[in-house]
Protein backbone atom coordinates (compact mmCIF):
# COMPACT_ATOMS: atom_id res chain seq x y z
CA UNK A 1 0.00 0.00 0.00
CA UNK A 2 1.14 3.58 -0.55
CA UNK A 3 0.23 7.07 0.57
CA UNK A 4 -2.08 8.64 -1.98
CA UNK A 5 -2.98 12.25 -2.71
CA UNK A 6 -5.14 13.24 -5.66
CA UNK A 7 -4.13 16.43 -7.47
CA UNK A 8 -7.33 16.88 -9.48
CA UNK A 9 -10.75 15.39 -10.08
CA UNK A 10 -9.71 13.76 -13.39
CA UNK A 11 -6.88 11.88 -11.71
CA UNK A 12 -9.23 10.66 -9.00
CA UNK A 13 -11.86 9.56 -11.53
CA UNK A 14 -9.25 7.63 -13.53
CA UNK A 15 -8.13 5.86 -10.37
CA UNK A 16 -11.71 4.97 -9.51
CA UNK A 17 -12.31 3.54 -12.98
CA UNK A 18 -9.10 1.49 -12.81
CA UNK A 19 -10.17 0.12 -9.47
CA UNK A 20 -13.64 -0.79 -10.76
CA UNK A 21 -12.20 -2.57 -13.80
CA UNK A 22 -9.78 -4.39 -11.52
CA UNK A 23 -12.57 -5.44 -9.15
CA UNK A 24 -14.77 -6.68 -12.00
CA UNK A 25 -11.85 -8.52 -13.63
CA UNK A 26 -11.30 -10.56 -10.47
CA UNK A 27 -14.31 -12.71 -11.40
CA UNK A 28 -12.58 -14.01 -14.54
CA UNK A 29 -9.48 -15.00 -12.56
CA UNK A 30 -9.32 -18.42 -10.97
CA UNK A 31 -8.01 -17.27 -7.59
CA UNK A 32 -8.04 -18.96 -4.22
CA UNK A 33 -10.22 -17.11 -1.71
CA UNK A 34 -7.21 -15.88 0.29
CA UNK A 35 -5.60 -14.48 -2.86
CA UNK A 36 -8.97 -13.04 -3.93
CA UNK A 37 -9.25 -11.09 -0.66
CA UNK A 38 -5.65 -9.88 -1.01
CA UNK A 39 -6.45 -8.60 -4.52
CA UNK A 40 -9.41 -6.61 -3.17
CA UNK A 41 -7.14 -5.20 -0.43
CA UNK A 42 -4.61 -4.14 -3.06
CA UNK A 43 -7.26 -2.44 -5.23
CA UNK A 44 -8.65 -0.51 -2.26
CA UNK A 45 -5.09 0.51 -1.48
CA UNK A 46 -4.85 2.17 -4.90
CA UNK A 47 -7.56 4.64 -3.85
CA UNK A 48 -6.73 5.42 -0.22
CA UNK A 49 -4.26 4.33 2.46
CA UNK A 50 -5.34 0.81 3.43
CA UNK A 51 -2.40 -0.80 5.18
CA UNK A 52 -4.84 -2.04 7.83
CA UNK A 53 -7.98 -3.58 6.35
CA UNK A 54 -10.45 -6.26 7.35
CA UNK A 55 -13.66 -7.83 6.06
CA UNK A 56 -16.32 -8.96 8.54
CA UNK A 57 -19.18 -11.27 7.48
CA UNK A 58 -22.41 -11.89 9.39
CA UNK A 59 -24.34 -15.17 9.37
CA UNK A 60 -28.01 -14.09 9.08
CA UNK A 61 -29.47 -17.09 10.96
CA UNK A 62 -27.15 -16.99 13.97
CA UNK A 63 -25.86 -13.37 13.94
CA UNK A 64 -22.32 -14.73 14.28
CA UNK A 65 -19.63 -12.39 12.88
CA UNK A 66 -16.62 -13.98 11.12
CA UNK A 67 -13.47 -12.33 9.80
CA UNK A 68 -12.44 -14.12 6.56
CA UNK A 69 -9.78 -11.46 5.89
CA UNK A 70 -7.88 -9.39 8.47
CA UNK A 71 -4.62 -7.45 8.13
CA UNK A 72 -3.47 -5.23 10.99
CA UNK A 73 -0.11 -3.80 12.05
CA UNK A 74 -0.52 -4.89 15.68
CA UNK A 75 -3.04 -7.67 16.21
CA UNK A 76 -3.69 -11.14 14.70
CA UNK A 77 -7.07 -12.37 13.49
CA UNK A 78 -9.90 -11.76 15.97
CA UNK A 79 -12.11 -14.70 16.90
CA UNK A 80 -15.62 -15.15 15.56
CA UNK A 81 -18.20 -13.70 17.91
CA UNK A 82 -21.86 -12.87 18.40
CA UNK A 83 -23.26 -9.62 17.01
CA UNK A 84 -23.86 -7.18 19.85
CA UNK A 85 -27.44 -6.17 20.61
CA UNK A 86 -27.61 -2.82 22.41
CA UNK A 87 -30.48 -0.39 22.83
CA UNK A 88 -28.30 2.64 22.13
CA UNK A 89 -27.28 2.30 18.49
CA UNK A 90 -24.13 4.37 19.09
CA UNK A 91 -22.91 2.09 21.89
CA UNK A 92 -20.81 -1.06 21.67
CA UNK A 93 -18.45 -2.12 18.93
CA UNK A 94 -18.18 0.12 15.90
CA UNK A 95 -18.20 -2.88 13.51
CA UNK A 96 -21.53 -3.95 15.00
CA UNK A 97 -22.84 -0.41 14.59
CA UNK A 98 -22.39 -0.67 10.80
CA UNK A 99 -24.08 -4.10 10.80
CA UNK A 100 -27.04 -2.83 12.85
CA UNK A 101 -27.60 0.43 10.96
CA UNK A 102 -26.38 -0.46 7.46
CA UNK A 103 -24.69 2.96 7.43
CA UNK A 104 -21.01 3.91 6.94
CA UNK A 105 -19.10 5.18 9.97
CA UNK A 106 -16.01 7.39 10.29
CA UNK A 107 -14.39 7.42 13.77
CA UNK A 108 -11.45 9.73 14.47
CA UNK A 109 -9.27 9.12 17.51
CA UNK A 110 -10.92 11.89 19.48
CA UNK A 111 -14.32 10.28 18.80
CA UNK A 112 -13.04 6.94 20.06
CA UNK A 113 -11.64 8.50 23.21
CA UNK A 114 -14.81 10.49 23.81
CA UNK A 115 -16.90 7.30 23.67
CA UNK A 116 -14.45 5.44 25.89
CA UNK A 117 -13.47 2.91 23.21
CA UNK A 118 -10.68 0.42 23.65
CA UNK A 119 -9.34 -2.20 21.25
CA UNK A 120 -12.33 -4.46 22.01
CA UNK A 121 -14.72 -2.04 20.30
CA UNK A 122 -12.52 -1.61 17.23
CA UNK A 123 -11.94 -5.34 16.43
CA UNK A 124 -8.22 -4.53 16.05
CA UNK A 125 -5.17 -3.43 18.01
CA UNK A 126 -4.42 -0.08 19.58
CA UNK A 127 -6.76 2.83 19.07
CA UNK A 128 -6.23 4.22 15.59
CA UNK A 129 -5.95 7.78 14.36
CA UNK A 130 -8.97 7.08 12.16
CA UNK A 131 -11.33 4.14 11.61
CA UNK A 132 -13.56 3.97 8.52
CA UNK A 133 -16.10 1.22 7.87
CA UNK A 134 -18.76 0.77 5.16
CA UNK A 135 -21.51 -1.84 4.80
CA UNK A 136 -21.48 -4.59 2.16
CA UNK A 137 -25.02 -5.19 0.95
CA UNK A 138 -26.78 -7.76 -1.26
CA UNK A 139 -29.29 -7.02 -4.02
CA UNK A 140 -32.09 -6.83 -1.44
CA UNK A 141 -30.29 -4.06 0.42
CA UNK A 142 -29.44 -6.30 3.40
CA UNK A 143 -26.08 -5.78 5.10
CA UNK A 144 -24.13 -9.04 5.01
CA UNK A 145 -20.65 -7.65 5.69
CA UNK A 146 -18.45 -4.74 6.69
CA UNK A 147 -15.34 -3.47 4.91
CA UNK A 148 -13.14 -1.46 7.30
CA UNK A 149 -9.80 0.36 7.08
CA UNK A 150 -7.90 2.21 9.75
CA UNK A 151 -4.79 4.35 10.02
CA UNK A 152 -2.34 4.50 12.91
CA UNK A 153 -0.33 7.23 11.14
CA UNK A 154 -0.97 10.83 12.19
CA UNK A 155 0.17 12.03 8.75
CA UNK A 156 -2.98 10.61 7.16
CA UNK A 157 -6.43 10.84 8.71
CA UNK A 158 -9.49 9.75 6.75
CA UNK A 159 -12.14 12.31 5.91
CA UNK A 160 -15.36 12.60 3.94
CA UNK A 161 -13.55 12.17 0.58
CA UNK A 162 -12.12 8.82 1.68
CA UNK A 163 -15.50 7.76 3.06
CA UNK A 164 -17.18 8.56 -0.27
CA UNK A 165 -14.50 6.61 -2.15
CA UNK A 166 -14.89 3.53 0.05
CA UNK A 167 -18.70 3.68 -0.22
CA UNK A 168 -18.38 3.95 -4.00
CA UNK A 169 -16.24 0.83 -4.41
CA UNK A 170 -18.10 -1.11 -1.69
CA UNK A 171 -21.10 -1.64 -3.99
CA UNK A 172 -18.89 -3.35 -6.58
CA UNK A 173 -16.91 -5.25 -3.97
CA UNK A 174 -20.21 -6.55 -2.56
CA UNK A 175 -21.20 -7.86 -5.98
CA UNK A 176 -17.89 -9.59 -6.75
CA UNK A 177 -17.67 -11.09 -3.25
CA UNK A 178 -21.10 -12.70 -3.67
CA UNK A 179 -20.22 -13.89 -7.19
CA UNK A 180 -16.95 -15.40 -5.93
CA UNK A 181 -18.71 -17.25 -3.11
CA UNK A 182 -21.31 -18.57 -5.54
CA UNK A 183 -18.53 -19.62 -7.93
CA UNK A 184 -16.78 -21.55 -5.15
CA UNK A 185 -20.08 -23.25 -4.29
CA UNK A 186 -20.67 -24.05 -7.97
CA UNK A 187 -17.20 -25.54 -8.39
CA UNK A 188 -17.84 -27.76 -5.38
CA UNK A 189 -21.20 -28.81 -6.84
CA UNK A 190 -19.52 -29.59 -10.18
CA UNK A 191 -16.90 -31.73 -8.44
CA UNK A 192 -19.60 -33.61 -6.57
CA UNK A 193 -21.59 -34.06 -9.78
CA UNK A 194 -18.55 -35.43 -11.61
CA UNK A 195 -17.87 -37.87 -8.79
CA UNK A 196 -21.50 -38.92 -8.85
CA UNK A 197 -21.38 -39.54 -12.61
CA UNK A 198 -18.30 -41.76 -12.15
CA UNK A 199 -20.12 -43.67 -9.44
CA UNK A 200 -23.14 -44.05 -11.73
CA UNK A 201 -21.05 -45.60 -14.52
CA UNK A 202 -19.44 -48.12 -12.14
CA UNK A 203 -22.69 -49.10 -10.44
CA UNK A 204 -24.49 -49.66 -13.75
CA UNK A 205 -21.85 -52.22 -14.70
CA UNK A 206 -21.87 -53.93 -11.29
CA UNK A 207 -25.38 -53.59 -9.86
CA UNK A 208 -28.10 -52.17 -12.08
CA UNK A 209 -30.64 -52.37 -9.25
CA UNK A 210 -28.93 -49.36 -7.54
CA UNK A 211 -29.49 -47.07 -10.55
CA UNK A 212 -32.77 -45.67 -9.21
CA UNK A 213 -31.11 -44.42 -6.02
CA UNK A 214 -28.20 -42.92 -7.97
CA UNK A 215 -30.63 -41.10 -10.27
CA UNK A 216 -32.36 -39.63 -7.24
CA UNK A 217 -29.06 -38.32 -5.92
CA UNK A 218 -28.16 -37.02 -9.37
CA UNK A 219 -31.43 -35.11 -9.51
CA UNK A 220 -30.71 -33.56 -6.10
CA UNK A 221 -27.30 -32.42 -7.31
CA UNK A 222 -28.81 -31.05 -10.51
CA UNK A 223 -31.36 -29.08 -8.48
CA UNK A 224 -28.56 -27.65 -6.33
CA UNK A 225 -26.59 -26.80 -9.46
CA UNK A 226 -29.63 -25.11 -11.02
CA UNK A 227 -30.31 -23.00 -7.92
CA UNK A 228 -26.67 -21.98 -7.58
CA UNK A 229 -26.39 -21.09 -11.27
CA UNK A 230 -29.50 -18.95 -11.26
CA UNK A 231 -28.25 -16.98 -8.25
CA UNK A 232 -24.84 -16.62 -9.87
CA UNK A 233 -26.33 -15.37 -13.15
CA UNK A 234 -28.32 -12.69 -11.34
CA UNK A 235 -25.20 -11.49 -9.53
CA UNK A 236 -23.16 -11.61 -12.75
CA UNK A 237 -25.74 -9.54 -14.61
CA UNK A 238 -25.76 -6.92 -11.84
CA UNK A 239 -21.96 -6.64 -11.97
CA UNK A 240 -21.77 -6.62 -15.77
CA UNK A 241 -19.99 -9.98 -15.84
CA UNK A 242 -22.33 -12.01 -18.08
CA UNK A 243 -19.33 -13.82 -19.66
CA UNK A 244 -19.47 -16.08 -16.62
CA UNK A 245 -22.58 -17.66 -18.15
CA UNK A 246 -20.46 -18.90 -21.07
CA UNK A 247 -18.11 -20.80 -18.75
CA UNK A 248 -21.08 -22.34 -16.93
CA UNK A 249 -22.65 -23.54 -20.17
CA UNK A 250 -19.28 -24.96 -21.20
CA UNK A 251 -18.97 -26.95 -17.96
CA UNK A 252 -22.53 -28.21 -18.13
CA UNK A 253 -22.01 -29.25 -21.76
CA UNK A 254 -19.06 -31.41 -20.77
CA UNK A 255 -21.06 -33.03 -17.96
CA UNK A 256 -23.94 -33.63 -20.36
CA UNK A 257 -21.68 -35.41 -22.87
CA UNK A 258 -20.32 -37.68 -20.14
CA UNK A 259 -23.83 -38.53 -19.00
CA UNK A 260 -24.88 -39.44 -22.56
CA UNK A 261 -21.91 -41.79 -22.81
CA UNK A 262 -23.12 -43.50 -19.64
CA UNK A 263 -26.60 -43.74 -21.12
CA UNK A 264 -25.30 -45.41 -24.28
CA UNK A 265 -23.37 -47.94 -22.24
CA UNK A 266 -26.47 -48.70 -20.16
CA UNK A 267 -28.60 -49.12 -23.25
CA UNK A 268 -26.28 -51.85 -24.56
CA UNK A 269 -26.34 -53.96 -21.40
CA UNK A 270 -29.56 -56.04 -21.97
CA UNK A 271 -28.39 -57.51 -25.25
CA UNK A 272 -25.81 -59.85 -23.73
CA UNK A 273 -28.43 -61.41 -21.46
CA UNK A 274 -30.86 -61.71 -24.38
CA UNK A 275 -28.20 -63.42 -26.51
CA UNK A 276 -27.69 -65.96 -23.73
CA UNK A 277 -31.45 -66.49 -23.55
CA UNK A 278 -31.61 -67.02 -27.32
CA UNK A 279 -28.89 -69.66 -27.01
CA UNK A 280 -31.01 -71.48 -24.44
CA UNK A 281 -34.03 -71.11 -26.72
CA UNK A 282 -32.09 -72.68 -29.57
CA UNK A 283 -31.18 -75.58 -27.29
CA UNK A 284 -34.89 -76.06 -26.43
CA UNK A 285 -35.87 -76.20 -30.08
CA UNK A 286 -33.14 -78.74 -30.79
CA UNK A 287 -34.35 -80.83 -27.83
CA UNK A 288 -37.91 -80.84 -29.20
CA UNK A 289 -36.69 -81.99 -32.60
CA UNK A 290 -34.72 -84.82 -31.03
CA UNK A 291 -37.47 -85.95 -28.65
CA UNK A 292 -41.04 -84.60 -29.34
CA UNK A 293 -42.22 -86.07 -26.03
CA UNK A 294 -40.32 -83.35 -24.19
CA UNK A 295 -42.20 -80.57 -26.00
CA UNK A 296 -44.41 -79.58 -22.98
CA UNK A 297 -41.42 -79.19 -20.70
CA UNK A 298 -39.55 -77.27 -23.40
CA UNK A 299 -42.59 -75.08 -24.00
CA UNK A 300 -42.72 -74.25 -20.28
CA UNK A 301 -39.04 -73.34 -20.28
CA UNK A 302 -39.57 -71.26 -23.43
CA UNK A 303 -42.35 -69.31 -21.69
CA UNK A 304 -40.04 -68.63 -18.74
CA UNK A 305 -37.33 -67.33 -21.09
CA UNK A 306 -39.82 -65.03 -22.83
CA UNK A 307 -41.12 -63.74 -19.49
CA UNK A 308 -37.57 -63.15 -18.22
CA UNK A 309 -36.63 -61.23 -21.38
CA UNK A 310 -39.82 -59.18 -21.18
CA UNK A 311 -39.24 -58.27 -17.53
CA UNK A 312 -35.59 -57.41 -18.19
CA UNK A 313 -36.56 -55.22 -21.12
CA UNK A 314 -39.17 -53.34 -19.04
CA UNK A 315 -36.73 -52.85 -16.18
CA UNK A 316 -33.95 -51.49 -18.38
CA UNK A 317 -36.40 -49.32 -20.31
CA UNK A 318 -37.61 -47.77 -17.05
CA UNK A 319 -34.04 -47.11 -15.88
CA UNK A 320 -33.09 -45.57 -19.23
CA UNK A 321 -36.18 -43.33 -19.19
CA UNK A 322 -35.28 -42.18 -15.67
CA UNK A 323 -31.73 -41.31 -16.68
CA UNK A 324 -32.97 -39.56 -19.82
CA UNK A 325 -35.26 -37.44 -17.65
CA UNK A 326 -32.30 -36.31 -15.53
CA UNK A 327 -30.27 -35.51 -18.64
CA UNK A 328 -33.12 -33.46 -20.09
CA UNK A 329 -33.16 -31.41 -16.88
CA UNK A 330 -29.46 -30.62 -17.28
CA UNK A 331 -29.99 -29.86 -20.96
CA UNK A 332 -32.86 -27.50 -20.15
CA UNK A 333 -30.67 -25.77 -17.59
CA UNK A 334 -27.92 -25.32 -20.19
CA UNK A 335 -30.29 -23.84 -22.76
CA UNK A 336 -31.72 -21.40 -20.20
CA UNK A 337 -28.26 -19.85 -19.78
CA UNK A 338 -27.60 -19.06 -23.44
CA UNK A 339 -29.55 -15.76 -23.58
CA UNK A 340 -27.30 -14.46 -20.78
CA UNK A 341 -24.23 -14.95 -22.97
CA UNK A 342 -25.63 -12.22 -25.24
CA UNK A 343 -24.91 -9.47 -22.68
CA UNK A 344 -22.19 -7.00 -23.53
CA UNK A 345 -18.91 -7.28 -21.71
CA UNK A 346 -16.57 -4.61 -20.41
CA UNK A 347 -14.82 -2.23 -22.79
CA UNK A 348 -11.15 -1.58 -22.07
CA UNK A 349 -8.32 0.21 -23.83
CA UNK A 350 -5.58 -2.05 -25.20
CA UNK A 351 -3.34 -2.23 -28.25
CA UNK A 352 -3.57 -5.02 -30.81
CA UNK A 353 0.01 -6.42 -30.51
CA UNK A 354 -0.20 -6.86 -26.72
CA UNK A 355 -3.76 -8.19 -26.87
CA UNK A 356 -3.00 -10.83 -29.53
CA UNK A 357 0.30 -11.80 -27.86
CA UNK A 358 -1.49 -12.61 -24.59
CA UNK A 359 -3.99 -14.81 -26.40
CA UNK A 360 -1.33 -16.71 -28.37
CA UNK A 361 0.70 -17.23 -25.19
CA UNK A 362 -1.98 -19.68 -24.04
CA UNK A 363 -1.25 -21.85 -27.09
CA UNK A 364 2.56 -21.61 -27.10
CA UNK A 365 3.14 -25.26 -26.12
CA UNK A 366 0.74 -26.61 -28.73
CA UNK A 367 2.23 -24.40 -31.43
CA UNK A 368 5.78 -25.50 -30.55
CA UNK A 369 5.00 -29.20 -30.20
CA UNK A 370 2.93 -29.21 -33.38
CA UNK A 371 5.65 -27.41 -35.35
CA UNK A 372 3.07 -24.84 -36.45
CA UNK A 373 4.36 -21.77 -38.25
CA UNK A 374 2.46 -18.69 -37.04
CA UNK A 375 2.31 -15.55 -39.18
CA UNK A 376 0.96 -12.40 -37.53
CA UNK A 377 0.02 -9.15 -39.29
CA UNK A 378 -1.04 -6.40 -36.87
CA UNK A 379 -1.46 -2.62 -36.88
CA UNK A 380 0.89 -0.38 -34.83
CA UNK A 381 0.48 -0.50 -31.00
CA UNK A 382 -1.94 2.42 -30.78
CA UNK A 383 -4.70 2.48 -28.10
CA UNK A 384 -8.00 0.92 -29.15
CA UNK A 385 -11.21 0.36 -27.16
CA UNK A 386 -12.39 -3.28 -27.31
CA UNK A 387 -14.74 -5.71 -25.51
CA UNK A 388 -11.63 -7.55 -24.34
CA UNK A 389 -13.14 -10.38 -22.27
CA UNK A 390 -15.68 -11.41 -24.91
CA UNK A 391 -13.24 -11.02 -27.80
CA UNK A 392 -10.43 -12.90 -26.01
CA UNK A 393 -12.66 -15.90 -25.33
CA UNK A 394 -14.07 -15.94 -28.88
CA UNK A 395 -10.61 -15.71 -30.51
CA UNK A 396 -9.29 -18.44 -28.20
CA UNK A 397 -12.00 -20.83 -29.36
CA UNK A 398 -11.28 -20.01 -33.02
CA UNK A 399 -7.51 -20.45 -32.66
CA UNK A 400 -8.02 -23.70 -30.75
CA UNK A 401 -10.23 -24.94 -33.58
CA UNK A 402 -7.60 -24.01 -36.19
CA UNK A 403 -4.84 -25.85 -34.30
CA UNK A 404 -7.06 -28.94 -34.01
CA UNK A 405 -7.51 -28.91 -37.79
CA UNK A 406 -3.80 -29.65 -38.33
CA UNK A 407 -2.93 -33.32 -38.51
CA UNK A 408 0.72 -32.37 -39.10
CA UNK A 409 2.78 -29.20 -39.08
CA UNK A 410 1.30 -26.31 -41.01
CA UNK A 411 0.70 -22.58 -41.05
CA UNK A 412 -1.60 -20.40 -38.95
CA UNK A 413 -2.05 -16.79 -40.10
CA UNK A 414 -3.63 -14.15 -37.88
CA UNK A 415 -4.24 -10.69 -39.36
CA UNK A 416 -5.78 -7.54 -37.90
CA UNK A 417 -6.51 -4.26 -39.68
CA UNK A 418 -8.25 -1.17 -38.33
CA UNK A 419 -10.28 0.41 -41.10
CA UNK A 420 -12.29 3.62 -41.21
CA UNK A 421 -15.45 2.21 -39.71
CA UNK A 422 -14.48 -1.23 -38.40
CA UNK A 423 -11.81 -3.65 -37.19
CA UNK A 424 -11.14 -6.69 -39.37
CA UNK A 425 -9.72 -9.85 -37.76
CA UNK A 426 -8.78 -12.86 -39.89
CA UNK A 427 -7.72 -16.34 -38.71
CA UNK A 428 -6.59 -18.65 -41.49
CA UNK A 429 -5.12 -22.17 -41.44
CA UNK A 430 -4.04 -24.69 -44.07
CA UNK A 431 -5.48 -27.65 -42.17
CA UNK A 432 -7.94 -30.35 -43.15
CA UNK A 433 -10.80 -27.95 -43.93
CA UNK A 434 -14.52 -28.52 -43.55
CA UNK A 435 -16.81 -30.54 -45.78
CA UNK A 436 -19.28 -28.36 -47.75
CA UNK A 437 -22.32 -30.02 -46.15
CA UNK A 438 -20.98 -29.18 -42.66
CA UNK A 439 -20.27 -25.47 -43.22
CA UNK A 440 -23.88 -24.29 -42.61
CA UNK A 441 -23.85 -26.13 -39.26
CA UNK A 442 -20.50 -25.13 -37.73
CA UNK A 443 -21.93 -22.31 -35.57
CA UNK A 444 -24.86 -24.38 -34.30
CA UNK A 445 -24.95 -25.46 -30.66
CA UNK A 446 -23.76 -29.04 -30.19
CA UNK A 447 -22.42 -29.51 -33.74
CA UNK A 448 -18.91 -31.01 -33.87
CA UNK A 449 -16.92 -33.30 -36.13
CA UNK A 450 -14.41 -34.12 -33.35
CA UNK A 451 -16.48 -35.98 -30.76
CA UNK A 452 -16.65 -32.86 -28.58
CA UNK A 453 -19.38 -30.78 -26.99
CA UNK A 454 -19.74 -28.45 -30.00
CA UNK A 455 -19.84 -25.26 -27.93
CA UNK A 456 -16.74 -23.24 -28.89
CA UNK A 457 -17.72 -22.02 -32.37
CA UNK A 458 -21.32 -21.53 -31.21
CA UNK A 459 -20.11 -19.28 -28.38
CA UNK A 460 -17.72 -17.37 -30.68
CA UNK A 461 -20.52 -16.62 -33.14
CA UNK A 462 -23.01 -15.49 -30.47
CA UNK A 463 -20.41 -13.47 -28.54
CA UNK A 464 -19.25 -11.53 -31.62
CA UNK A 465 -22.84 -10.75 -32.59
CA UNK A 466 -23.62 -9.67 -29.01
CA UNK A 467 -20.96 -6.93 -29.18
CA UNK A 468 -22.22 -5.65 -32.54
CA UNK A 469 -19.87 -7.58 -34.82
CA UNK A 470 -20.21 -10.15 -37.60
CA UNK A 471 -18.39 -13.44 -38.22
CA UNK A 472 -17.97 -15.37 -41.48
CA UNK A 473 -16.36 -18.75 -42.18
CA UNK A 474 -15.01 -19.99 -45.51
CA UNK A 475 -13.46 -23.43 -45.89
CA UNK A 476 -12.48 -25.96 -48.55
CA UNK A 477 -12.03 -29.59 -47.65
CA UNK A 478 -8.34 -30.46 -47.71
CA UNK A 479 -7.16 -26.86 -48.15
CA UNK A 480 -7.90 -25.10 -44.86
CA UNK A 481 -10.30 -22.61 -43.28
CA UNK A 482 -10.60 -18.83 -42.98
CA UNK A 483 -12.67 -17.04 -40.32
CA UNK A 484 -13.22 -13.28 -40.61
CA UNK A 485 -14.56 -11.10 -37.78
CA UNK A 486 -15.74 -7.52 -38.32
CA UNK A 487 -16.10 -5.30 -35.22
CA UNK A 488 -17.32 -1.71 -35.02
CA UNK A 489 -15.30 1.07 -33.45
CA UNK A 490 -16.38 1.44 -29.80
CA UNK A 491 -16.60 4.56 -27.66
CA UNK A 492 -16.60 5.29 -23.92
CA UNK A 493 -20.21 6.47 -24.18
CA UNK A 494 -21.64 3.17 -25.35
CA UNK A 495 -24.24 1.63 -23.02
Amino acid sequence: MRDISWHDADQLEQARQRALFGIAALINQNLELSTFYQAIHSLVGELLPAKNLYIAIREPQSDIIHFPYFVDEYDPYPDSRQLETVQDVESGRVTDYVFRTGQPKLMLKEDQLRLGFDKREIDAGSLSEAWLGVPLKNNQGETFGVLAVQSYNRSWVYGEKEKDLLIYVSHHISAVLQIKWKTVALEQANRELTALNDLLETRVAERTQTLSDVNRRLEEKNNLLQQTQMELMEQAHAAGMADIASSLVHNIGNALNQAFVSLNQLAEKPFQRWVESMDKLSQCLALIQQDPSKAPKAQDYLNKIILSMTNANEAYTAEINSLQGSLLQVQSLSESQYPLTQSKTFLATVNWPDFIAKILANFSSRIELGAVSVHIHLPPPTPVLLPIYTLKRALSYLIDNSLDAKEAKGTLTLSVSSEADQHRISIEDDGCGIAPEHIPCVFQLGFSTKDRHGFGLHYASNAIKAVGGTIELHSQLGFGTNVTILLPHYSDHQP
